[in-house]
Formats: structure tokens, sequence, C-alpha cells
């Protein structure tokens, strides 16, 4: 078995690309909420109105793409034979 440096590891390529969509998302997310508050005030005109609506369900739909991409990601660690963990790939319930 390898041993573990005591140094910190530098985050892996992977940790890293999922901190940054993470924050590609959550960017994302406030600027639909700011979208739903220009459209639910009613000052926006049509014209106006009609480009957000557009744009918010580009965002929508760029959002939904990045959700599915962190969940495959995602992992949760369960107990396996002899009480050894085990990295399990994360099953969304949509029941």
């Amino acid at each position: 078995m390898a041993t573990k440096s005591k140094t910190a590891a530098a985050p892996s390529p992977t940790a890293a690309t999922g901190a940054v969509e993470e924050e590609k998302l959550e960017a994302t997310v406030s600027r639909l909420e700011a979208i739903v508050e220009e459209l639910e005030s009613g000052e926006a005109d049509l014209e106006r109105s009609i480009e957000l609506f557009q744009e918010g369900r580009k965002l929508g739909a760029q959002a939904l793409k990045k959700l599915d991409a962190l969940e495959r990601r995602v992992q949760i660690v369960v107990k396996g034979e002899g009480d050894k963990l085990a990295l399990e790939d994360f099953e969304r319930d949509d029941s």
C-alpha cells in the first residue's frame, strides 16, 4: 500500500473542473433569478420581455445540462464487504 504524503495535495483536475462547473451553475442560476424578477416586475415592454424569456429558456437548458454533468460525477461512500469503504456512483431516485 502506498504511503500518503503529509503535504496537501493539489486538487485533481476533475475536482477543479467540478468547482468551475459549480461556479458557472451558480452564475447561471443568479442570472435566471434576475430575469424572473425583471419579468415579474411588469416594467419590461413586450420586446424586452420576449428577449428575457428567450435568454431564460437558453439559460435554463444550460443549467439542466450542468446539473446533469455534476450529478454524474457525484459518488457516495458505502460500506462494502468486510466493513471496507467503497465508492459507488450516485443514482437519482426519480420516483
